[in-house]
């Protein structure tokens, strides 16, 4: 959609004047849950398989960049992130610190639409939604994905934190405060002790 509109007083002044560059930047993120539920009726399990596509028929290549950022050079792979990140499709999470982010540990990949994973991975809704590990990595990813999409500051930022075989999923921080979240899904979730441990060691 494109909206244009004009000033009569200043109209005749304006003329000559070039309209290169001239240009607002509105991000339009992914659909929300509500938004789905009311255009499409789909219930919040549906949303976590779907995403917040209408649609998923453009990501004909994804399973193909999956491949290709398995491994190998690591400049390449973060490049890509890069590229994916400001199309709004996958990201990198990196671990948390409280020093500067040492980029030469992979980061944790997250979509920014589980519509991703459902059709890069293949199962239909049924079949996801019966698979345990799978539907896990689905909520969580949702969760992640619905994170990024909430908010807008600019002083907030997301990772996760992974050390010595404790993982946290994710660490939402906004200037001195964090946020902690261990996303459960299931009978035979993770215990709460990485929790415990991320606390004390930044408490």
């Amino acid at each position: 959609m494109v909206l244009l509109g004009s000033s009569p007083f200043l109209l005749q002044k304006g003329l000559s004047e070039s309209l290169l560059g001239r240009y607002l930047e509105m991000p339009v993120y992914h659909w929300s849950y509500v938004e789905m539920r009311d255009a499409f009726g789909l219930s919040v399990d549906e949303l976590i398989y779907h995403g917040g596509y209408p649609g998923a028929a453009q990501l004909l290549s994804f399973a193909k960049i999956l491949k290709q950022l398995q491994g190998g050079d690591q400049e390449l792979l973060v490049d890509y992130l890069d590229v994916l990140e400001r199309v709004w499709m996958i990201t990198g999470l990196w671990n948390y610190s409280h020093h500067p982010v040492h980029k030469k540990v992979p980061p944790k990949f997250q979509v920014l639409n589980t519509a991703l994973m459902s059709y890069a991975h293949g199962y239909s809704f049924e079949q996801a939604r019966s698979h345990g590990s799978h539907w896990g990595r689905l909520v969580e990813s949702a969760v992640g994905a619905h994170i990024l999409n909430s908010y807008d500051d600019v002083n907030m930022s997301l990772s996760h934190w992974r050390r010595n075989g404790d993982e946290v999923d994710f660490v939402v921080r906004k200037g001195p405060s964090l946020v902690v979240i261990e996303v459960k899904s299931g009978v035979q979730a993770r215990s709460n002790s990485a929790l415990l441990r991320f606390h004390k060691r930044y408490p």
